[in-house]
């Protein structure tokens, strides 16, 4: 799985109000070795909280 697809994942979780410890326990129990690591999880968990979705929609629609 490469990296797009394991963001899609963890905004799933966040999404779901997961915490970034119960993201990476899901994704390691499903993808074990290829899962992204915990300091990943947190960075786009931080990322989401603080509002990177909204300002990522504004430059892709310019």
């Amino acid at each position: 799985m490469d990296e797009k697809e394991f963001r899609v994942l963890i905004k799933h979780y966040f999404m779901k109000g997961k915490t970034p410890q119960e993201t990476k326990e899901k994704l390691d129990k499903h993808y074990s070795d290829s899962a992204p690591s915990i300091r990943t999880v947190y960075k786009w968990f931080q990322a989401w909280s603080g509002g990177l979705e909204n300002r990522e929609s504004r430059h892709t629609a310019e």
